[in-house]
């Protein structure tokens, strides 16, 4: 996946569950690999390899002088796409969860089974990486 981001006041992360970013603030697009990704990687991206197919990016852009109106901009100018479509970049659709009412803890579904099945399915699909085994 590559994640356009244009020059701005941004704090973010790529978590592949073990992943930073190098652009300074300047800007760039950013090339997350999958852990079995065999194929050539193209110049003119920030490269990070992940460890495990499903990763969390979140970004939020900072309100520089109090214009929440500028930040709000530079989150819908940010890009997420394939690198498949990277000649024809077609974006993914980004949920705004910002008007949502949301409870995003797990409390209310983790004291059941359903909790210890998605875990296990989350920790089938993804590949064993050694070092973080203890964890």
């Amino acid at each position: 996946m590559v994640v356009e981001l244009p020059p701005g006041a941004y704090i973010g992360l790529i978590n592949d569950h073990n992943l930073p970013g190098p652009d300074g603030g300047k800007g760039g697009k950013h090339l997350i690999l999958l852990p079995d990704y065999k194929g050539k990687v193209p110049k003119g991206y920030h490269v990070g390899k992940s460890a495990t197919y499903k990763v969390l990016l979140a970004v939020r852009a900072l309100p520089v002088g109090g214009d929440q109106d500028k930040a709000l901009k530079a989150l819908h100018a940010i890009k997420v796409y394939p690198l498949s479509t990277a000649s024809k970049r077609k974006p993914i659709a980004i949920v705004n969860t910002t008007e949502k009412a949301m409870d995003s803890t797990s409390l209310k579904w983790e004291d059941n089974i359903q909790f210890w099945e998605v875990l296990k399915r989350i920790i089938d699909e993804e590949p064993l990486v050694e070092k973080f085994t203890p964890m």
